[in-house]
């Protein structure tokens, strides 16, 4: 009988346990969320100035954040959790000008969509 006592109360406290971890959890998914909300995504695409072609393997910085990338094979570049403000977007290749955008102005929002346009160098 106080074995069966023992079981009771053992699984008891490992239900309660882990139901007030999942509690946990779920705030910790809301923090998440609440902070996703706050930020929003930066896309783009950058092409060659005279023919209009994609170029690949650009690499694109969002100045002032640290955060760059490379373009894909169709000259795609996006950056995401990026926080509402104003930015310059950089991009680098070889045989290129660098190129330095105006400043854009990112809202959570808006469609944060830029084409950029890079010359070969002389």
């Amino acid at each position: 009988m106080k074995i069966k006592v023992l079981i009771i109360a053992v699984l008891a406290v490992v239900s309660l346990n882990s139901f007030k971890g999942e509690k946990s959890a779920n705030k910790a998914e809301t923090k998440e969320v609440a902070s996703a909300a706050a930020t929003t995504s930066v896309n783009g695409v950058i092409v060659d100035e005279q023919t209009g072609e994609s170029l690949v393997g650009v690499l694109v910085s969002l100045e002032g954040t640290g955060l760059e990338t490379y373009t894909d094979f169709d000259g795609n570049f996006s950056f995401d959790d990026v926080k509402a403000g104003t930015y310059a977007v950089n991009a680098d290749l070889v045989s290129y000008s660098k190129v330095e955008s105006k400043k854009v102005e990112v809202k959570v929002a808006d469609a944060n969509k830029l084409k950029l346009k890079m010359k070969l160098k002389n």
